[in-house]
């Protein structure tokens, strides 16, 4: 789905099958083939994470999506930025130029994230209600993640602790 000339968003089912030769992975690939050249960013989204720390087990084949977009990248004109949620909780890493996100901390019961090396936001909280604000602005596309702290007696309980920027390929 293109959100205007700029944005594309494909959203994955990572309950199906992602490998290599896989209908859903076929469908993304020739998704990712045919990107027009004025799109300038992908958000990829889809429900298990497929980077995170190496202790929490994947469910699914969501790695093979993180080494497919490893190997695609370089080609890419536009930049990708991966959604994942489970976790609920907030999380972001960098890895081969693509900004990967943990985002599943909007409604359920937040779980405590371990931060592991890599990890960006250096977030001091273990659990984060939050959700994530993108603004496309031109050749940058900002995300602002805005937490909500229930407990935050007598003070505005909206913060905004961590914001990255995913600058467009020239």
């Amino acid at each position: 789905m293109s959100l205007g000339p700029r944005l594309l968003v494909l959203l994955l089912d990572t309950d199906a099958h992602l490998k290599s030769g896989s209908p859903q992975r076929r469908w993304l690939e020739a998704q990712i083939d045919t990107v027009p050249d004025e799109v300038r960013f992908i958000l990829l989204v889809m429900h298990y994470p497929p980077v995170r720390d190496p202790i929490f087990p994947r469910s699914r084949d969501e790695a093979e999506i993180a080494r497919y977009l490893a190997k695609r990248h370089k080609s890419l004109h536009a930049q990708v930025v991966v959604i994942g949620s489970h976790v609920h909780n907030y999380e972001r890493f960098r890895r081969d130029d693509i900004t990967y996100l943990v985002s599943g901390g909007g409604g359920a019961k937040p779980v405590p994230a371990f931060r592991m090396s890599g990890e960006l936001s250096h977030l001091k909280t273990s659990t984060n209600f939050h959700y994530i604000r993108f603004v496309l602005d031109g050749e940058r596309l900002t995300g602002t993640m805005v937490r909500f702290e229930p407990s935050a007696h007598g003070i505005d309980p909206w913060s905004e602790p961590d914001r990255f920027e995913v600058l467009a390929r020239p």
